[in-house]
């Protein structure tokens, strides 16, 4: 798990795809208590600021995402 870290911190894999190798699961016992605190303060806002900094993007760029899921998995986005 730890390389997998480190090659999204040094974008060598993209979020979505270090899921992949985690039956794409995001567990509570994957984090230390600190993380756990940050992810479940963050996460509402999170998806609300995700879906924000997109519907901006598609809007500048003239068309519309079917859903936040259809964002491209690029090391940008």
């Amino acid at each position: 798990m730890k390389k997998n870290i480190e090659l999204v911190k040094n974008n060598g894999m993209t979020g979505a795809q270090f899921l992949m190798h985690w039956d794409e699961e995001f567990v509570d016992d994957m984090l230390s208590e600190t993380g756990n605190l940050f992810a479940q303060s963050y996460y509402d806002e999170y998806t609300d600021d995700f879906c924000d900094i997109f519907n901006d993007k598609a809007m500048r760029s003239g068309f519309e995402y079917k859903s936040l899921y259809h964002v491209e998995d690029t090391q940008e986005n």
